[in-house]
């Protein structure tokens, strides 16, 4: 039992009181989505992301760099969890993107990413009484997760006019789970079992942009990827493979001297992993959306940003409708060096829930810097 949980239990873990670290909602199948935004973007709820050059989310948004860039984030997470078992709080460290990039020509721009797709760090505990040698035993069992699927990305824009853009990437879907299970008996003359084992994944995937000025400090965006199927190995031994969605989606900016209006909408078709993940005893996967709207306003020192986002979750934690999340934010930044160097700051407020008594409340506060050397 205990072998099986740890080879194929990422696909249909029965949740249980929250013990500690991340999201409850990032248990099921491959974990809770990360948007693959900057700071920045992050302080206007991601709805800056499709025009955003230090991104990953669209490729055409690397044509805004204007010189060589390297930029890395860092997130802390507050989080308080409740569902039927309990509830529990915990805290978390994300690295959720690092990109460099810049002009190749003048009409090319080239960009190398490293993104967060999913998280799935966790703790789970249970508590239960057994038999043994006709007595019972109280035992506590706990199981660990650590790690996630990561977004290698190669993007490459082209100007077609100076207001017309087209992008293309090369995206290779990465990462590792550590799992480790641990029951602890009520009867000190039992000893502690303890199995450890390693989930990696691997697979490929494409995306391309398009981006136009439509008008005087209007642009419009879209995008298109795909992601083929990703394979998930114990231990170096494969197990099998899960398809993953296609995403598509549109975003709208407008400008003007002090003030940037933009937002974006996706969809993303995760029901196409449902037959897979429930034929191993798993819940399933539907269908997503998510609406992202924010703000700029530019003073003379620190911009102010804000913005609200809303996103439907991938995997349910019980049968029945899927979970979402609402994320409000709010972010500022300031520039030196004559812009060679930036330091963005955001802070978020998170609630998500799914029917059934699981609810989350979570706050997070990221740091990025740009260096324009």
């Amino acid at each position: 039992m205990i072998r099986r949980l740890l080879g194929l239990g990422f696909l249909w873990l029965v949740p249980a009181v929250l013990a500690a670290q991340a999201s409850q909602f990032g248990v099921r199948a491959l974990g809770l989505p990360v948007l693959p935004v900057s700071v920045r973007s992050d302080g206007m709820a991601g709805g800056f992301g499709f025009f955003d050059p230090e991104s990953a989310l669209n490729p055409t948004s690397i044509s805004g760099l204007r010189r060589t860039t390297a930029a890395f984030n860092v997130r802390q997470f507050w989080r308080t969890s409740e569902n039927p078992f309990g509830s529990a709080s915990g805290n978390d460290t994300q690295f959720p993107l690092v990109l460099v990039g810049g002009p190749v020509g003048p009409k090319f721009n080239l960009a190398v990413s490293v993104a967060a797709y999913t998280d799935r760090t966790f703790a789970l505990t249970y508590a239960d009484t057994v038999e043994i040698r006709g007595l019972p035993v109280g035992v506590r069992d706990t199981l660990f997760s650590s790690g996630g699927i990561n977004d290698i990305r190669l993007a490459v824009s082209r100007f077609i006019t100076p207001k017309f853009v087209v992008a293309g990437a090369l995206h290779a879907l990465t990462g590792t789970n550590r799992i480790e299970y641990r029951r602890t008996f009520s009867d000190s003359a039992y000893a502690t079992l303890r199995e450890r084992t390693e989930l990696s994944f691997a697979g490929p995937g494409v995306s391309a942009g398009v981006l136009a000025e439509v008008a005087k400090g209007l642009r419009i965006s879209g995008i298109f990827r795909w992601d083929g199927n990703i394979g998930f190995n114990k231990d170096s031994v494969r197990l099998s493979s899960l398809r993953m969605p296609l995403t598509y989606g549109g975003g709208l900016q407008w400008q003007s001297r002090r003030l940037m209006v933009s937002g974006h909408a996706l969809a993303r078709n995760w029901s196409v992993a449902d037959s897979q993940i429930k034929a191993r005893g798993g819940v399933g996967a539907v269908n997503t959306v998510e609406f992202a709207t924010g703000l700029e306003y530019t003073t003379s020192k620190f911009p102010l940003r804000v913005g609200v986002r809303y996103a439907e979750l991938p995997f349910p934690l019980v049968a029945g409708p899927g979970g979402h999340e609402t994320i409000a934010s709010l972010g500022t930044g300031f520039r030196f060096t004559a812009g060679r160097g930036s330091v963005d700051l955001a802070l978020q407020r998170a609630w998500r829930s799914q029917a059934g008594g699981y609810q989350e409340r979570a706050f997070s506060f990221a740091i990025g810097v740009g260096i324009r050397p």
